[in-house]
């Protein structure tokens, strides 16, 4: 387990994550109210409509289970640093408003030391590789939703401004691909992803090196969240699991994880 400290600090760069990528989805909308911070948008999809940042009693808990209410679809994150400071004082509070918990991923990070592999990857800026990266993103993490549904995820990733792109081309062919969230003490690595075509290659572990040996020029921590079945792949790569994101909802089976 990662000292508190750092666990603080990848629960920050979540929070910025989620919101980013909230704020970048068209028509949505960032609000604050006392005790949490929530986004709301058009999507039948996490990715816009949630809350997060919690500061929980049980009148905090009804508020939001009413917001989520008017919502398609709506998540509540509930992360270490939130308060109250037991997840399972903010879990019976969230449950006895009317949510249900339905995942849990866990939050991993990787302390500064130098890499043994330091490959270069670029960041993507122009529009065009941005959404090319994107749309990829999409269908690796939703290959069973419609086009339409996948094309509102990749929109919102490709016009979060603040969330570098990477991508590892093989022959002009975008095979596999990362996101980066930098903030003034970590940098958040999400959506590893690479084309089942093209796994067992090392394509996935040169992402996460690019992100680590940034990370140690830069003399930043690096977090992530992932479900249970990639921790010990993390885990060979120098992570160690530092805190859990509980993932509640409206008890009607609408379901949809956020990123992976």
């Amino acid at each position: 387990m990662i000292a508190s400290g750092n666990t603080h600090t990848g629960s920050a760069n979540l929070l910025r994550t989620y919101f980013a990528l909230g704020e970048a989805s068209p028509g949505a909308k960032h609000h604050l109210e006392p005790g949490f911070e929530y986004c709301t948008g058009p999507y039948d999809h996490p990715i816009c409509n949630f809350a997060a940042n919690l500061s929980l009693d049980r009148m905090v808990a009804n508020r939001i289970f009413d917001i989520a209410l008017d919502c398609p679809h709506f998540n509540v994150y509930s992360l270490d640093g939130d308060v109250p400071m037991s997840r399972f004082e903010r879990q019976a509070l969230l449950v006895e408003s009317g949510f249900e918990k339905c995942y849990e991923l866990t939050q991993m990070g990787w302390t500064p030391s130098c890499p043994a592999h330091q490959p270069q990857i670029q960041p993507e800026r122009g529009s065009d590789k941005r959404n090319e990266i994107a749309s990829f993103m999409a269908l690796q993490f939703f290959p069973k939703y419609s086009s339409g549904f996948r094309r509102r995820i990749f929109e919102a990733t490709a016009l979060a401004q603040s969330l570098e792109l990477y991508g590892i081309y093989l022959d002009g062919q975008l095979v596999a691909a990362s996101m980066l969230s930098e903030d003034e003490s970590s940098i958040g690595l999400f959506n590893v992803c690479v084309d089942t075509a093209y796994r067992g290659r090392g394509l996935g572990r040169n992402l996460v090196a690019a992100a680590q040996f940034q990370a140690y020029e830069k003399q930043k921590f690096v977090c992530l969240q992932c479900n249970e079945s990639l921790i010990t792949w993390y885990e060979n790569q120098g992570f160690r699991t530092s805190g859990i994101v509980d993932v509640f909802g409206l008890p009607d089976k609408r379901r949809t994880a956020i990123m992976k």
